[in-house]
C-alpha cells in the first residue's frame, strides 16, 4: 500500500510524541517510507557531537500510538535502548526521567 502525505503527517506526529516521551536534550527526526512501513531518522546531541540513529517501525504500530498510551510506552522503550547514548534534558530529572546524561 502505498503511504500518502496524510499517513506521512500522522507518522511524523506520532514519532515527535515518542521522542518528546524521552525527554532527548536536542534532536532533529524526519521520517520517510520504508520497506517495512516507515523509517524514523534521528540525529541527536552526544558528548562532543551528533549521533545519527535509524529506526524502522511498522506502519499501523507507528500511527496508532498516537491514540493508543499503552502501544505508545511499548514504542519508547523499543527506542530508548537505540537512543541511550543520546544526550537528555537536565529538566528530565526533575520531571522523573529515568536515566541521567553522561
Amino acid at each position: 500500500m502505498p503511504l500518502g502525505m496524510v499517513e506521512l503527517a500522522r507518522a511524523r506526529e506520532a514519532a515527535q510524541a515518542i521522542l518528546e516521551t524521552l525527554q532527548l536534550d536536542g534532536y532533529l527526526f524526519e521520517v520517510e517510507p520504508a520497506e517495512s512501513g516507515w523509517r524514523v531518522r534521528i540525529e541527536c546531541a552526544i558528548p562532543g557531537g551528533w549521533a545519527t540513529v535509524e529506526i524502522e517501525v511498522d506502519a499501523d504500530t507507528l500511527v496508532d500510538s498516537r491514540n493508543d498510551g499503552a502501544l505508545r510506552q511499548q514504542l519508547v522503550e523499543a527506542w530508548r535502548p537505540r537512543l541511550a547514548h543520546c544526550k537528555v534534558s537536565p529538566q528530565a530529572d526533575l520531571k522523573g526521567g529515568a536515566r541521567t546524561p553522561d
